[in-house]
C-alpha cells in the first residue's frame, strides 16, 4: 500500500489544485486553519461539492481539526473487506498528499475487533476522499486513518465502535472522528456536534 490516487477529482470536486483550494475556502465560508470547537466526532456529507460542499464546509468550519483524524466512510462499491483500513502511505489529492496515520491504523488492525488491512475497498470509493480537502484546509498538518465500512450488522458496528473508542482513549493526543454520510441536512437548521469535549 502506497499512494492512493484520487478516484473522483474533477467530478465530485475540482481536479485542479488552485480551483480545489478556492472551492473549499468558499465552502468553509473563508474559515482558515485553526480555531473551531473541540468535537470528538462530526458527521459530514460526501456528495459532490456542488450538492453538499456548503454543508460539509459548515461542519468543518465549526470544528477544530487536530493532527490525528479518523475518517469512517460507507462502502458504495461492495469491494474489499467489511471494515477496511488503508494502513500505509498517503491519499493523493490535487496539489496535496494526506499522510496515513500508520501507527493508529496498525492499532486498529492489531485490536482483533475486525478491522482489516485492505486497499480494494478504498480503490474507487468517494465517500472518504471528499472529506480530506476540508480536513487539510482546517489543519495542513493533519494525518488520516482511513476506514471503509460495509455489510456490518448492528452488533458488529457497536463492537467496532467500542474498540475504536478504547484505542482513541489510550492515546495521549486528541483525535477527531469524521463520519462521512450520504445525508445532506437543511442549511437553516443549526448544526450541533454529536459529542463535544467539556
Amino acid at each position: 500500500m502506497g499512494v492512493r490516487p484520487p478516484a473522483v477529482a474533477g467530478r465530485f470536486y475540482p481536479g485542479n489544485a488552485a480551483e480545489l483550494r478556492a472551492e473549499v475556502t468558499r465552502c468553509l465560508g473563508g474559515a482558515a486553519s485553526g480555531g473551531g470547537h473541540n468535537h470528538r466526532g462530526v458527521v459530514a456529507p460526501h456528495a459532490g461539492y456542488v450538492y453538499s460542499g456548503t454543508v460539509a464546509g459548515k461542519v468543518f468550519a465549526n470544528t477544530a481539526v487536530p493532527r490525528r483524524v479518523i475518517v469512517l466512510a460507507p462502502n458504495h462499491t461492495g469491494r474489499g473487506a467489511r471494515a477496511a483500513v488503508w494502513t500505509r502511505g498517503s491519499f493523493a489529492l490535487p496539489g496535496d498528499r494526506v499522510p496515513v496515520d500508520e501507527e493508529l491504523a496498525a492499532r486498529l488492525i492489531d485490536s482483533g475487533a475486525g478491522f482489516v488491512a485492505d486497499e480494494e475497498a478504498h480503490r474507487f470509493e468517494h465517500a472518504l476522499e471528499v472529506e480530506l480537502p476540508f480536513v487539510r484546509a482546517r489543519n495542513p498538518e493533519a494525518i488520516v486513518t482511513p476506514v471503509i465500512l460495509g455489510g456490518l450488522d448492528g452488533a458488529e458496528c457497536v463492537a467496532l465502535g467500542r474498540t475504536l473508542a478504547e484505542i482513541i482513549g489510550a492515546l495521549d493526543e486528541e483525535v477527531l472522528v469524521v463520519a462521512s454520510s450520504d445525508t445532506v441536512w437543511r442549511l437553516d437548521v443549526p448544526l450541533k456536534p454529536l459529542v463535544s469535549r467539556p
